[in-house]
């Protein structure tokens, strides 16, 4: 029986902790002891967690620069026994890695890295002084797509000894497309939303990588096209007045729909006729878009990080480039006019789902992992 501890800065509404509760949630009882660490306060995804199976820390940092949770750290690794520690986020790799150096225990050591382009200069350096000089130390360095392992092998060529890939996965029988069609009549009619009328969406945090402003201008060369249509965005954050004040600009606000953040997302994808993605960096490989295709729903998704790992471009979907709301307009437009496209494009994106996309199978890949580790 092996010890784990997962590392992980929060349980915030985010896909990198939506994951890993999955993961704890699924591994052995009869191979792992399981105990899970959080030092920031966010856990929105507490609920979600199997507290019978999983034991919960919390440890909240009171400053930017406190390491005191690292302390912890170090006395759960003693007390517990602690064999193998994995950190989910570069930050958990910080902690974790100054808990191992104070723990009395030596413990096997990885992290999974969940980003490919930073967000800007700062993240970037900050990857190549601190947290690429941690990896050395750790035995395993997960990935969550093939992308990813390697667009971080050709920056630092030492990390392909230390790099697996294990794909992020979701639960396939809660993602599928179960509502009824009075349900889903009902809660078109409830957001106003006409029968005649194409309604696509996107499921993530209003941040600048997200690109949510190429789906908005995008809207606006469609409806100047005369086409009917709604946009339903489910998310909230610091470019929410942004992104407002830009569909008032347009003149689209009547034809965008603001959910904000919505925990079980579920029922408003189900009505969703084509899911959008449009993140220009950072995005690896999106939960929301694992979600929408086991849901039957075709993606136009930029294509960046480990996205044409899931898209297949004419497939189940089609790939856009980056920063183009032509692009994305001329593949809704595409949809609209081969209405015949939408059945194959939805039963492929179910198969590509089922097939490769899995919890199960990620929990299977990660089990592989720890036990080579024991």
């Amino acid at each position: 029986m092996q010890n784990i501890l997962y590392i992980i800065p929060s349980l915030r509404l985010a896909g990198a902790e939506k994951q890993i509760i999955g993961l704890v949630n699924g591994l052995s009882e009869k191979r792992f002891n399981i105990h899970l660490f959080t030092f920031e306060s966010p856990l929105d995804q507490l609920d979600s967690l199997n507290k019978q199976k999983v034991k919960f820390y919390n440890y909240p940092r009171r400053y930017k620069f406190d390491f005191s949770p690292s302390k912890k750290i170090a006395e759960i690794i003693n007390r517990e026994n602690i064999d193998i520690i994995d950190c989910r986020l570069q930050i958990a790799l910080l902690y974790g890695f100054l808990g191992r150096i104070l723990a009395k225990k030596k413990v096997k050591f990885t992290t999974s890295v969940h980003t490919t382009i930073n967000r800007n200069r700062k993240d970037e350096l900050l990857d190549r002084l601190l947290y690429v000089q941690l990896m050395k130390y750790c035995d395993r360095v997960i990935t969550v797509c093939e992308n990813q392992r390697k667009y971080w092998i050709r920056k630092y060529p030492f990390l392909e000894e230390k790099c697996i890939t294990i794909h992020n996965g979701i639960d396939i029988d809660e993602f599928k497309d179960d509502v009824s069609e009075d349900e889903k009549k009902a809660l078109r009619a409830s957001l106003k939303i006409e029968d005649d009328e194409l309604l696509v969406g996107t499921v993530a945090g209003f941040r600048p990588e997200k690109g949510h402003e190429y789906i908005l201008r995008a809207l606006k060369l469609l409806l100047n096209s005369g086409v009917k249509i709604k946009l339903i965005l489910i998310g909230d954050g610091e470019r929410r007045n942004y992104l407002q004040s830009l569909a008032h600009e347009l003149g689209i606000w009547r034809n965008v729909i603001w959910l904000g953040l919505q925990k079980e997302p579920k029922k408003y994808i189900s009505i969703f006729d084509i899911f959008l993605m449009a993140s220009y960096r950072v995005e690896t490989f999106s939960n929301a878009i694992i979600e929408a295709l086991s849901m039957s729903k075709p993606v136009i998704a930029t294509d960046v990080g480990g996205t044409s790992e899931m898209v297949k471009d004419g497939v189940n979907g089609f790939l856009v480039r980056p920063k183009n709301p032509e692009d994305i307009s001329e593949k809704i437009t595409y949809f609209i006019k081969n209405p015949q496209c939408f059945r194959r494009f939805s039963q492929n994106a179910r198969l590509c789902a089922v097939e490769g996309l899995s919890k199960e199978r990620t929990i299977m890949k990660t089990e592989e992992l720890l036990m080579t580790l024991a």
